[in-house]
C-alpha cells in the first residue's frame, strides 16, 4: 500500500539523514557554454554533462532561460548520453538548442529517474525546404518548385543511399476538409530546371513513382523536400530512452526532426510526456516537423502517459504505439516452442511470466493466452538480430504449429493513456490504449500486421473529437487487421479485436470495425455528410445514443452490415436518458476482480454478471437511475464487480449511494497510482434493506484512477443484488455558493465550463436557464438519482421554478438533439 511505503521512507530517511547525498544544481553557464546562437557550445555542454553526471547522488544541469545554444562538435551521436545514469535532470529553463543534422539530443538506456523539461529543439541547418508548386509535367515525371526565401537552397542531387537512409521521399500539401492533407512524393533527383534557376529560387524536382499528379493545384499546393544528407538520415531518435525505469519529460519542443522525434523502447516503471509537442516551430511558415514518426513506442513494461501533447506535421505517423511480432518455428510440445522476430530490431524480451499469445494467421484466429515459465535466447547485441527464442509455456496451447504467429502481451504497452492530445498525423494504436479528451483530426488505425502488433484489445477511445485528416481520406477509425502469410492475406473467422469502447466522441468521418468482439458505441455524434459505421465480421456489438447529427440511430437499418452475422449479434437501441451523472452513464468503466488478481473488462463478464442499466428502479417506493450488480458467491472465481473511474482535477470527494437487496455485502474504495500501487481510501458494509450515502475524501493521484470494488460477504450463501447510484468524480459543496458580485455570471459555480447557463431571477426559489440550442428538455434530479422536475423547453429561456425544495444539492440537466450539459446547483440558496 501507499501509506505504508510512505512510513518506510520516512524511517529510512531519518536513519539515514547524516550520511545523505543531496540533490544539487549545476549552472550550465559556470562551464562556459555561452548560448548565443552562434558559438558551438556542443564541447562546453559535454564537458559541463560530464562532470555533474559523474558526481554521486540526484543532480540537475540548468541552462540560462531565452537563451539559444548552438550544437555543431560533440562526441558520438547524442548531446546528452545517459547510459546507466540515474537520478538526473536536465532543465532548459526555456531556452532553445540548435543542433547539426548528424547531432541528436539525448539517449538514454539503462537509466532510471530521468527527467528531462523546459525546452525546445531545433536543427541548423533544417533537414527540409518548403515551397510552391510553379510547374507539374507528369508525362517526364517533375515538378517545378519555387523555395521559400526562408530557407537556404538546398544541395543538389538525388538520395545519398548512404547507410542510414531508409527512405527519400518529400511531401505534397493540398487542402482537405478539417486540415491539410498530404502525398508522398518520392524523389528520384532534384537539379535546376533551366541554368541559373537556382539563383532564382527555382527547383525541378523529378519523382520516382509517384501517382498523384491529378491532386495538384498550380501556384497553390505547397511542397516540403528533404535536405540530402540530412533528411532521411541516421535511424537516431532525438529522443531516445530504452530499458530506462520511470521517466518524466515535460514542457519540450521538437520543431524538427530529420528522422524520428521520440522513441520509447522496452523501458519500465513509468514513461510520462506531458506536455511535450512534436510541431512545426509556430513564428514561422513551417509545415513540416519531423521526417518520421513524432512518438514511436515499442515493447514497453512501463505504464505510459502522454498528456497535453501536440503533434502535427509529421512525415510519418504522429503516434506509433506497438510491439513487434514474431513467428514459431519449431514446436517441441503444445507448451515447448522457438520463435523468432520478424524485424531484425528492438529486439521484445520474454521473461518468466510474462502473458504470450498465439495466433493462427491461415486458421485466422486466437489459439491460446498463457504464461512464460521459463525463456532462453535473448540477447541485444551493438548489431541488433532477432535471435531465437526458447519458450516454455504454463499451458498447452492447442493447435499451435510453424508459421503461427506469437507476440508478448505484457510488454506490448498494456497501460497506456493518451490524454488532452492534439493529432494532425495518422496513428498506428496495435496496443491496449486509453484516449480521451483529444483532438485528432487524422486517421486513427486500430490494428495488427506481420511486423508489428499486436491485434488490439482493451481499446477505449472517449470524449474526443475524431475527424477525417491526414492518412484516410474517407474513414476517420480503423479497426482491422493485416495479418499475411507467405504474402498471402487471411481473412480471420473469428475476432481477434476485443473489448472496445467508443464512448461521447465527435466523429466526422467512417467509423470501420471488421473481425472484432466486445465492442460498445454508446453516446457517439457523426457527420451526417461524411460518416458510415461499417461493420464486418463482428459479434457482440452495443449502439447505444449515437447520433448522426439530429438523427438518433435507433435501428440496425442504419448501419451498414456487411454480414448478417454482424448484424444479428448487434444492439441498437436509445436509452432515453443520457445522464451526466458519472456512476448513470450507460457504458461506465466497470471490470471483475478474480481470485488471483487479474481482471476482466465489462464486455469479458459472463452476461449474468454485467452490471445493468436501470432507470427507473423502485427502491422502498420511490423510483431510482441506477446500476444493478449482480454479484457472485465469494466462492466464485470472479471475486469482486468494481467500477473505475479518472478523477477530474482540484476532485475533493466521491459521493455514491447504496442499497443491498438480498444480503450484506462489503464495499471498499481504492485509489490506484500511475506506478500500479493503491490505497484503500475507505471500507464499509452494504447492509441489507437501507440506502446507504457514501462520500469518500479522494487524495491527489495525478493521472491515477479510484476503484469502488462490491463484493459478497464469505458467509453468503446465494449471489446478492446491490444497487448503486451517485454523482461524477467532482466536487459537490466546495466552490459552491450564489454569486452576489456580477449579473453575468453563473448563480452557482462548480468551476467548469458550460454551455449551460444558469442566472438568478427576482422571484424566490427560481432562476433562468439558458441553453446551447432551442426545445430541450431540463431534468432536475437529487443526490440519490431520483427525477424531482421536468419541463420542455419552448425557446433557447427558459425560467425554472425549484419552489419547495429544502436547501440541497442538485443536479440540473439539458437534453437538446444535440447538446447534452449538466450543472450543480443548490435549491433554497436561488434567490
Amino acid at each position: 500500500m501507499r501509506s505504508l511505503k510512505i512510513e518506510q521512507a520516512a524511517i529510512i530517511f531519518f536513519i539515514s539523514l547524516s550520511t545523505a547525498v543531496f540533490a544539487v544544481d549545476y549552472h550550465a553557464k559556470d562551464y562556459g557554454v555561452v548560448g548565443d546562437g552562434i558559438t558551438d557550445d556542443g564541447p562546453a555542454i559535454q564537458s559541463a554533462m560530464i562532470d555533474v553526471f559523474s558526481q554521486p547522488g540526484e543532480h540537475t544541469l540548468v541552462f540560462e532561460p531565452s537563451k539559444q545554444f548552438y550544437v555543431f562538435n560533440i562526441e558520438g551521436t547524442y548531446l546528452f548520453n545517459l547510459e546507466g545514469r540515474s537520478g538526473i535532470t536536465i532543465n532548459g529553463n526555456g531556452s532553445e538548442f540548435l543542433l547539426d543534422g548528424a547531432a541528436r539530443f539525448l539517449h538514454a538506456k539503462g537509466s532510471s529517474d530521468i527527467i528531462l523539461k523546459n525546452l525546445s529543439i531545433d536543427y541548423k541547418p533544417l533537414p527540409f525546404v518548403e515551397g510552391t508548386i510553379v510547374a507539374v509535367n507528369q508525362s517526364q515525371a517533375y515538378v517545378d518548385v519555387r523555395v521559400d526565401d526562408y530557407y537556404t537552397m538546398p544541395p543538389l542531387g538525388g538520395p545519398t543511399n548512404d547507410t542510414g537512409e531508409q527512405a527519400y521521399y518529400g511531401h505534397i500539401w493540398y487542402e482537405g476538409p478539417n486540415s491539410l492533407l498530404s502525398m508522398h512524393y518520392w524523389v528520384k533527383d532534384m537539379h535546376e530546371s533551366y541554368s541559373g534557376s537556382a539563383g532564382d529560387r527555382i527547383l525541378r524536382v523529378d519523382a520516382d513513382n509517384f501517382t498523384g499528379w491529378n491532386k495538384i493545384t498550380v501556384d497553390k499546393d505547397r511542397i516540403s523536400l528533404p535536405v540530402r544528407g540530412i533528411a532521411h538520415m541516421g535511424g537516431n531518435h532525438v529522443l531516445r530512452f530504452i530499458e530506462c525505469r520511470n521517466v518524466d519529460v515535460e514542457n519540450v519542443n521538437i520543431w524538427t526532426a530529420p528522422w524520428f522525434a521520440v522513441g520509447l523502447t522496452r523501458n519500465s516503471g513509468h514513461v510520462i510526456l506531458r506536455n511535450v509537442n512534436v510541431t512545426p516551430k509556430p513564428e514561422n511558415q513551417r509545415i513540416m516537423s519531423s521526417w518520421r514518426d513524432g512518438i514511436h513506442v515499442k515493447s514497453n513494461y512501463a505504464s505510459l502517459l502522454f498528456e497535453d501533447c501536440r503533434l502535427e506535421g509529421m512525415g510519418d505517423d504522429a503516434f506509433n504505439i506497438a510491439t513487434f511480432m514474431s513467428t514459431v518455428k519449431t514446436v517441441f510440445s503444445g507448451n515447448h516452442i522457438q520463435i523468432k522476430q520478424n524485424y531484425a530490431l528492438n529486439i521484445v524480451p520474454y521473461e518468466i511470466g510474462d502473458v504470450v499469445v498465439v495466433y493462427d494467421i491461415t486458421g485466422g484466429k486466437i489459439l491460446g493466452r498463457t504464461r512464460v515459465s521459463s525463456s532462453a535466447g535473448f540477447y541485444q547485441p551493438e548489431d541488433p538480430g532477432a535471435p531465437l527464442i526458447t519458450l516454455q509455456l504454463e499451458d498447452l496451447v492447442p493447435g499451435v504449429d510453424t508459421e503461427c504467429a506469437v507476440w508478448n502481451e505484457s510488454s506490448a504497452n498494456p497501460n497506456t493513456i493518451l490524454r488532452r492530445c492534439t493529432i494532425r498525423k495518422s496513428c498506428r494504436f496495435q496496443s491496449s490504449v486509453t484516449i480521451d479528451k483529444c483532438d485528432i483530426i487524422a486517421h486513427s488505425w486500430f490494428y495488427g500486421a506481420n511486423i508489428e502488433g499486436p491485434l488490439p484489445r482493451d481499446v477505449v477511445v472517449k470524449n474526443s473529437r475524431l475527424y477525417l485528416g491526414r492518412g484516410n481520406d474517407v474513414s476517420s477509425v480503423i479497426f482491422s487487421t493485416n495479418m499475411t502469410n507467405g504474402g498471402t492475406a487471411y481473412v480471420p473467422k473469428s475476432q481477434p479485436i476485443s473489448n472496445v469502447l467508443l464512448q461521447n466522441n465527435d466523429i466526422d468521418g467512417n467509423l470501420v470495425i471488421k473481425h472484432s468482439q466486445n465492442v460498445s458505441v454508446v453516446g457517439n455524434s457523426f457527420s451526417i455528410q461524411s460518416s458510415a459505421i461499417q461493420i464486418k465480421n463482428s459479434r457482440n456489438l452495443l449502439f447505444r445514443d449515437n447520433r448522426f447529427e439530429f438523427l438518433d440511430i435507433s435501428s440496425a437499418s442504419q448501419i451498414e452490415f456487411q454480414d448478417d452475422g454482424s448484424k444479428n449479434d448487434s444492439e441498437v437501441e436509445i436509452s432515453g436518458n443520457i445522464s451526466a451523472i458519472n456512476l448513470m452513464k450507460p457504458f461506465p468503466h466497470w471490470f471483475a476482480l478474480l481470485g488471483n488478481g487479474s481482471r476482466i473488462r465489462y464486455h469479458g463478464l459472463p452476461d449474468a454478471l454485467k452490471p445493468l442499466y436501470l432507470e427507473n428502479k423502485d427502491i422502498l417506493g420511490t423510483l431510482y437511475t441506477c446500476y444493478q450488480l449482480n454479484l457472485p458467491l465469494s466462492t466464485d472465481s470472479v471475486g469482486r464487480i468494481c467500477l473505475e473511474e479518472h478523477p477530474y482535477p482540484n476532485t475533493t470527494n466521491l459521493r455514491f449511494w447504496s442499497f443491498a437487496q438480498d444480503a450484506t455485502c462489503g464495499l471498499a474504495v481504492y485509489a490506484r497510482f500511475p506506478d500500479g500501487d493503491s490505497t484503500e481510501l475507505y471500507q464499509s458494509a452494504i447492509t441489507t434493506g437501507i440506502i446507504q450515502n457514501h462520500e469518500v475524501g479522494v487524495p491527489d493521484i495525478d493521472s491515477g484512477s479510484i476503484e469502488i470494488h462490491v463484493w459478497s460477504e464469505e458467509d453468503a450463501v446465494t449471489g446478492n443484488v446491490v444497487y448503486m447510484g451517485g454523482l461524477e468524480l467532482s466536487t459537490i459543496a466546495t466552490g459552491m455558493g450564489p454569486v452576489q458580485d456580477n449579473e453575468d455570471q453563473f448563480v452557482l459555480r462548480d468551476n467548469t465550463e458550460n454551455e449551460l447557463k444558469v442566472y438568478r431571477h427576482d422571484c424566490p426559489d427560481s432562476f433562468i436557464v439558458i441553453a446551447p440550442e432551442p426545445g430541450g428538455i431540463l431534468d432536475l434530479y437529487d443526490l440519490h438519482g431520483r427525477l424531482l422536475k421536468s419541463i420542455q423547453m419552448e425557446s433557447t429561456r427558459e425560467i425554472f421554478d425549484a419552489g419547495g425544495l429544502p436547501p440541497q444539492a442538485l443536479i440540473l440537466t439539458f437534453k437538446g438533439k444535440s447538446n447534452f450539459f449538466s450543472r450543480k446547483i443548490l435549491s433554497g440558496l436561488i434567490q
